[in-house]
């Protein structure tokens, strides 16, 4: 159905070569150090499970469970509003309205990092009970909680930083 709504609006399905131009080159220029990007971000986890392995028995379990909750709260937050975000920008960048970017800019990374300090202090407050309530149960013990909320605190430091650098990212 969508190849046909695109031929009947004279759209090309098969790619095409038309050489190598400035855009290309452009592209091509900035694709390194997005792959640069892209392996030391995913390098992260390995980094961190790799560290917690070094530790005492649990510590790679304990990791993974701590950053459950900061997940959740990330994909929650974060994606929505960089995905929200970015038809606004498109829209400034196609008109080359570089200042109402900038200042558009500006403004949000200020309010998200508002709105995302009380997050996190409530997820660092309150991350023993949020752990006890959403995992312990059966194998899972108080001793475990108090470990999983220990790392968690700390992972949920990070989510003001998430948040921003994901919206930044995104646009």
């Amino acid at each position: 159905m969508l190849a046909r709504m695109l031929k009947a609006q004279r759209i090309r399905l098969k790619p095409q070569w038309y050489g190598m131009d400035s855009n290309l080159r452009q592209v091509i220029g900035q694709y390194a150090p997005l792959v640069a990007g892209a392996l030391l971000m995913g390098s992260t986890d390995l980094v961190d499970q790799t560290m917690a392995a070094m530790l005492e028995h649990g510590s790679v379990a304990a990791l993974n469970y701590a950053r459950k909750i900061v997940n959740v709260t990330v994909v929650l937050g974060a994606l929505p509003l960089s995905t929200a975000a970015l038809p606004y920008f498109s829209q400034m960048i196609a008109k080359r309205d570089w200042v109402g970017c900038r200042r558009t800019l500006r403004t949000y990374s200020r309010l998200i990092i508002l709105a995302t300090v009380p997050i996190t202090l409530a997820l660092v407050i309150f991350s023993e009970p949020l752990v006890r309530i959403v995992f312990q149960r059966g194998a899972f013990t108080v001793t475990d909680t108090k470990i999983v909320s220990r790392v968690q605190a700390f992972l949920s430091l990070q989510v003001p930083f998430i948040f921003w650098a994901v919206w930044e990212c995104e646009l």
